[in-house]
């Protein structure tokens, strides 16, 4: 018979054992846990935004800075992660010539270099996506639009315990 101590470590190796059979973790799936979370982890701090201007191109197919600006800018706000004055920032770049559009989405956040000791800017993340558009400025919207759900998705999940 064993001992009621012993009878709890047997209890708790048979629970430890059933959950590792459930669900097995991977080496590869805590290098991209850990990656992610340096990737977009900055505490829940709100995020400031950067949009570079498009161009002529865009232009002649409806598309302008301000447009694709608000847009972003209220995607941020209304996952409440937006401040205009932040240390980390998105930045948007959409490139439109003649028929191709490009959508390049970064994310920047104060990083320290070990050896010096020094911080700066540096992106930690980032997106991307090409291809043509038909004159059709609302695909391209639609098109930040998706990268902008995996951005908020992906950083909210990665900061989730110091957003609650």
């Amino acid at each position: 018979m064993l001992r009621p101590a012993a009878s709890l470590i047997a209890i708790l190796l048979l629970f430890l054992t059933a959950s590792s059979w459930a669900e097995e973790v991977t080496e590869n799936d805590l290098f991209m846990s850990i990656y992610e979370h340096f990737q977009l982890w900055n505490d829940c701090q709100p995020i400031g935004l950067i949009v570079e201007g498009m161009g002529k191109d865009a232009s002649d197919i409806g598309l302008e800075e301000e447009a694709l600006t608000r847009a972003v800018r209220s995607r941020l706000r209304s996952a409440r992660i937006y401040d205009a004055n932040a240390s980390s920032s998105l930045y948007v770049q959409v490139s439109v010539v003649r028929a191709a559009f490009s959508i390049k989405m970064s994310y920047y956040k104060p990083m320290t270099d070990q050896a010096s000791g020094a911080t700066f800017s540096a992106t930690s993340w980032d997106t991307g996506s090409t291809g043509t558009h038909g004159r059709n400025s609302g695909y391209i919207l639609s098109a930040v639009s998706e990268h902008m759900d995996k951005f908020i998705d992906d950083y909210l999940r990665v900061n989730s315990d110091a957003c609650e």
